[in-house]
């Protein structure tokens, strides 16, 4: 039997720019200029995804899997937007950044990150109200 990719979220590039509008939002950092682009694998050696930001000047630029590179084996289905959210929350927590990559801090870091990407995702897909419709 063939292997399936296993995508759990895709969009385009319109959408994915629309989902960051939004997101920034939610997230406060409507402050930060913010790009983000769709990229084939090779460009982020095995990652999700990833974020390369200047916190004095608030900018950033994010880059996520492409769905076409996905691996056949996986463990967990690809988020476009859990990786999304993930990157964004990097920028919003950008002061807190480890020193040291692969560093203790770095590492925990990583790992809360990655947990409230999840949920926040999840819980928007739920339906629960956000920080916009609640202003």
């Amino acid at each position: 039997m063939k292997r399936q990719r296993q995508v759990a979220a895709a969009f385009s590039q319109n959408e994915i720019d629309e989902l960051a509008r939004q997101w920034q939002r939610e997230l406060k950092i409507m402050d930060w200029q913010i790009g983000v682009r769709i990229v084939r694998g090779k460009r982020l050696g095995g990652d999700d995804g990833g974020v390369n930001f200047e916190e004095k000047r608030r900018e950033a630029f994010i880059m996520l899997l492409d769905p076409r590179d996905v691996a056949k084996d996986r463990m967990t289905p690809y988020d476009m937007e859990v990786t999304l959210v993930h990157e964004l929350l990097h920028c919003a927590l950008a002061c807190f950044t480890g020193k040291v990559l692969g560093g203790h801090e770095d590492i925990t870091q990583e790992q809360q990150i990655h947990t409230m990407s999840q949920t926040l995702v999840r819980l928007r897909r739920a339906g629960l109200p956000t920080a916009e419709a609640a202003a």
